[in-house]
């Protein structure tokens, strides 16, 4: 029954967010003064992260190396007290791990200094996808793409995928059980090239505040 129904209504997954796009969207907020904004972001997609969980969580379920006295670009840690499959596993708590260099500096940036009680982004959702949409309006990006907040984790999938690493690899950093449905995740959208049906005002906008991104956090 489960085959014919996905016969009937096949899934549709979330388009994966090019790391490109997300340096460039983290770039632009961090100009704008959202420096919450762009720290929420860069844990959703170097930690392949659901963004929902995310917003959830306070300075103290982030675990920076600064607060363990180590350098800065080591690996930052996020202990997730609700997640998707809270309900479906014996574990109660689970967390994410941010291991690149650049994005484990910005987020020293951005959190290092906030109060152990206060949220990570002290807003609603709406005001996250609000941001979102002005940041993609501002790069040129055309709102039929539907590239929407959802596409981070996915994103952060291929990206990995990409890079060389391993699908058990991939798989421990999605905190996923099932390797055949992240196997049958990237087979769908790992050769997308979404960046390349954008127009070339659009892609050159991308381009330049990518390049930004590594010296945010100077």
């Amino acid at each position: 029954m489960v085959a014919r129904w996905e016969l009937q209504v096949p899934v549709v997954h979330r388009t994966p967010i090019p790391e490109a796009l997300a340096k460039a969207m983290c770039s632009l907020a961090w100009f704008y003064g959202w420096r919450s904004w762009v720290g929420v972001t860069v844990l959703a997609f170097y930690g392949a992260g659901r963004l929902g969980e995310i917003l959830k969580c306070c300075r103290e379920d982030l675990m920076l190396s600064a607060d363990l006295l180590e350098p800065k670009d080591k690996p930052c840690f996020l202990k997730l007290r609700s997640f998707k499959s809270l309900h479906r596993q014996p574990a109660r708590i689970q967390h994410m791990k941010v291991s690149d260099p650049t994005a484990c500096r910005l987020l020293h940036k951005v959190f290092f200094r906030l109060p152990l009680d206060a949220l990570l982004f002290a807003a609603t959702h709406y005001q996250y996808r609000k941001r979102w949409d002005i940041l993609l309006d501002v790069l040129g990006v055309d709102p039929a793409l539907r590239l929407t907040p959802g596409g981070l984790r996915g994103g952060a999938a291929v990206y990995h995928y990409r890079a060389g690493r391993a699908i058990n690899d991939v798989l421990w950093l999605l905190r996923l059980r099932n390797q055949q449905t992240l196997e049958s995740y990237l087979q769908e959208v790992a050769a997308l090239n979404t960046l390349a049906t954008m127009s070339s005002t659009s892609r050159s906008s991308i381009k330049e505040f990518s390049s930004i991104f590594p010296f945010l956090a100077a």
